[in-house]
């Protein structure tokens, strides 16, 4: 058999010495007390001399080694002192004995033997879980632990007995066959020789082999206490603390609610795991009947009865899930989903089975009659049937239609508007049951040219579909008094022109028929100015993946065309195979854009996108036009950047127009006099034209404009009712204000100070400033809105008056102070 020594390192035999010559007695304090400052050697072997250093060691009458063997020392001199170490000693603090008491070592004994193993037993035959290991050989007092193969420890607290020669352990649950291996207190190994066998669990049948989700399953094997976990097919694992019953010979558990067919596995304390081949077959519900409470109708109930119902964990019809059904007393109650289709109900369970029912036949909604049958479009028309409660969408002519649900049974009334056509009606269910009226509903119409559709909006130049119906008979199309002229293609259905270069604002389309007549499009559709596109920015440049290739722009400059609210468009690409994507937008000082809203510090993207439009506030105007513009990111190559600016013009002078204030010479009537009484306003002559432009702050409640010079041969306008016209005034800011809380113009008619123009900023105001692009543009009001019914300015003050918080006025230009008939 091997024999293992202790092999102390010189690294180690120092380290120990050092410890040795530090220890000391924990009771001297003078110098006649025993102290004890070093021993050695140690390790050292039983039966030989060790020796004992410090001071007054001559008083020793006795060395007691661990555990508590008397020794008397031999006495060398004061400072030392020998004694012979017994063989039966053990690992431990000396204590040495004197008249003033005792001195306990602080390091401990220890010791270099031959420890060897000489035979294990039983190796005649197998053992497990609780049997007792026989290791005969010799020192093996010094053993800590023993260790079966792959790593199965049992530590010497756990033995059964421990001499020199023998030390018993039980077998534990995790031991393998193989060699046993001893471990020393210093981590020393020694392997027997022969090897044992250690028998393991085996699997011998499993009861009942179909069985039912939360039933209880047998499982017959050999060695079954053993079995530290069994694993069901679908993966759930029940450890042992989880078993209903666990014997030499049996396991009782429970099989989970998830469990599928297949196989299970059984898994060992040792740590090996085996397959039992005889597969476990889930119990599979089944249906005898599905009974409706009144009718088979969606939103109505039905009653599934079968056998083992409750393991069904969904119902579905067709595809669609009834998400709320319900299982009690052995049957399934379940609502039928409103997109429910006729077919076979499918119950599934957590087993991943599934069942079908006979095909079932739904309730469809059905048209009886309508009335009216002939109507002018606009009005409406009833439809009755039955289970039209069941309706979700409706076409007349193929067209959609809005429709109301009423009464019992179920009445539609339907809604028709002036671009609706004549047809049949089709009724759809939401779950695409369908149903035609055999009758036809007739639509006559106000006008002969029908539109059917066109767009809300359109900017001038840009070209917009309309179709409908009886377009040959158009001979031209009036945007206001502008003709129509770039057309693209006139088809009696479909029309596709360019917005021409008119006035923004909203316009019904004027149709002049070759008969001569003439109609108005009942659809309005707003007309904004023209877009300039102004490129800031085009190239490739890949902000990277680290965030440290930013895109700088530090020139002010190339922002100056630029106003509050402007669009700015960042076109990219994303690097492929990243999987996310972020942009981050600054000034030149690297702080964020508040308009660009950056979630936290970063604007993240979307898979698939490629452009990021904001909105510039005054802010971020004000710093970009300052100090540029920084574009960091990750995962992103920056293609092109480009701003969109909206161009207007103001509404034209009719003759018509009622002008209060346009700062021109009228008789004796000098317009420069119209400059605010608080000196903020000047009189601009431009040209042939002249109007007030702002040249400094406007502090709170004071003048803009102002006249009282109607008897110098151009008296103010008096009008007798306001609600016939619209107030319009030409506005111009030559550079963008910030926001100011609270700002609006009071006006004055004839020395009256009731009327405030609330919106007067509002109209111009956005993303933190007022702004009109650099541009005239009109703004326009209620006439009667101001609090007055009439107003007179033929006599007294009238102009406007600045209330609110102090704004920057500088630039801010006024014309055309005018009342338009409506």
């Amino acid at each position: 058999m091997k024999k293992i020594y202790t092999i102390i390192l010189l690294s180690l035999a120092l380290a120990c010495t050092a410890s040795l010559f530090t220890s000391c007695d924990k009771n001297g304090k003078g110098s006649q007390e025993v102290i004890l400052e070093a021993f050695g050697p140690c390790p050292v072997l039983r039966g030989t001399a060790i020796s004992f250093l410090g001071k007054n060691l001559n008083k020793v009458t006795t060395v007691v080694f661990p555990d508590n063997i008397e020794v008397t020392p031999t006495i060398v001199s004061e400072g030392e002192i020998n004694a012979i170490v017994p063989q039966e000693a053990t690992v431990g603090k000396i204590i040495l004995k004197h008249p003033k008491g005792e001195t306990i070592s602080v390091a401990n004994l220890g010791f270099t033997e031959p420890y060897e193993i000489t035979a294990i037993s039983p190796i005649d035959k197998a053992v497990k879980y609780g049997d007792t290991l026989t290791i005969t050989g010799d020192y093996l007092w010094n053993i800590v632990q023993v260790v079966f193969m792959d790593n199965a420890p049992v530590d010497s607290t756990e033995f059964y007995s421990q001499t020199r020669t023998t030390i018993k352990v039980p077998v534990p649950a995790a031991a393998k066959s193989g060699k046993v291996k001893i471990v020393d207190p210093s981590g020393n190994e020694l392997y027997s020789d022969t090897e044992i066998e250690a028998l393991q669990p085996k699997v011998t049948a499993i009861a009942p082999t179909t069985i039912k989700a939360g039933k209880e399953l047998t499982i017959t094997a050999a060695n079954a206490e053993l079995i530290g976990s069994i694993t069901f097919p679908d993966g759930t694992e029940i450890p042992a603390e989880e078993f209903l019953s666990q014997t030499e010979n049996t396991i009782k558990l429970t099989v989970p609610e998830s469990c599928k067919d297949g196989n299970i596995s059984y898994t060992a304390y040792s740590g090996i795991k085996e397959e039992f081949t005889t597969p476990l077959v889930m119990v599979v519900p089944s249906i005898t009947a599905v009974t409706p409470e009144t009718r088979m109708k969606a939103g109505l109930k039905a009653i599934i009865t079968g056998t083992d119902l409750d393991l069904v964990t969904s119902v579905a019809y067709g595809e669609t899930l009834d998400q709320t059904f319900s299982f009690s007393e052995g049957k399934i109650t379940t609502t039928i989903p409103f997109d429910a289709v006729d077919g076979v109900i499918t119950l599934s369970t957590a087993a991943e089975k599934s069942i079908t029912s006979d095909p079932v036949t739904l309730v469809k909604p059905v048209i009886t009659s309508m009335s009216p049958l002939t109507l002018q479009a606009g009005e409406t028309f009833d439809i009755s049937g039955t289970d039209l409660d069941l309706v979700a969408s409706l076409t007349l002519g193929g067209k959609d239609c809005e429709f109301s649900i009423s009464g019992e049974p179920a009445k539609l009334t339907v809604q028709t508007i002036n671009t609706s056509v004549s047809g049949k009606v089709l009724i759809k269910a939401a779950n695409g049951d369908q149903n035609e009226s055999q009758e036809t509903i007739t639509l006559t119409y106000a006008s002969l040219v029908i539109v059917s559709d066109m767009p809300g909006s359109a900017g001038i130049d840009d070209e917009i579909t309309v179709t409908g119906s009886n377009f040959n008979i158009i001979e031209n199309i009036f945007l206001g008094d502008t003709k129509v002229t770039g057309y693209s293609s006139r088809t009696d259905t479909e029309l596709k022109f360019r917005i021409p270069d008119v006035q923004t604002g909203t316009y019904n389309m004027r149709f002049v028929l070759f008969s001569g007549d003439e109609e108005n499009c009942p659809k309005s559709i707003n007309i904004t100015g023209k877009v300039t596109i102004i490129p800031i920015w085009s190239g490739s440049h890949n902000l990277g993946d680290a965030w440290g290739s930013a895109l700088q722009m530090y020139d002010g400059s190339i922002f100056s065309s630029l106003y509050t609210g402007t669009p700015i468009t960042f076109e990219f690409t994303e690097n492929e195979g990243t999987g996310w994507w972020q942009l981050q937008i600054m000034d030149g000082t690297w702080t964020k854009l508040a308009g660009a809203g950056h979630s936290g510090d970063v604007v993240n993207l979307t898979e698939g996108q490629s452009s990021f439009t904001f909105n510039a506030t005054f802010a971020d105007i004000q710093q970009i036009k300052n100090s540029g513009m920084v574009i960091n990111g990750v995962n992103v190559t920056i293609s092109r950047i480009y701003a969109s600016v909206m161009n207007y013009k103001p509404d034209p002078l009719e003759n018509t127009d009622i002008v209060l204030m346009d700062f021109q010479q009228h008789g004796g009537h000098d317009g420069t006099w119209d400059a605010s009484w608080g000196g903020v306003t000047e009189i601009i002559h431009e040209g042939d034209n002249m109007y007030a432009r702002g040249t400094t702050l406007f502090p709170a409640n004071t003048w803009v404009l102002n006249c009282n010079h109607q008897s110098d041969g151009a008296p103010g306008p008096a009008i007798a009712n306001l609600s016939d016209y619209v107030m319009k005034v030409d506005i111009k800011l030559e550079k963008d204000i910030e926001e100011v809380a609270a700002s609006s113009m009071q006006i004055v008619f004839g020395s009256k100070w009731d009327g405030w123009i609330n919106d007067f900023f509002e109209q111009i105001k956005g993303y933190g400033g007022y702004t009109t692009n650099g541009q005239w543009l009109t703004l326009s009001f209620a006439a009667d809105s101001f609090g007055y019914s009439s107003m007179d300015c033929s006599s007294g003050d009238y102009g406007m008056f600045y209330a609110g918080g102090e704004i920057d006025g500088t630039g801010l230009c006024i014309d055309n102070w005018r009342f338009v008939h409506k």
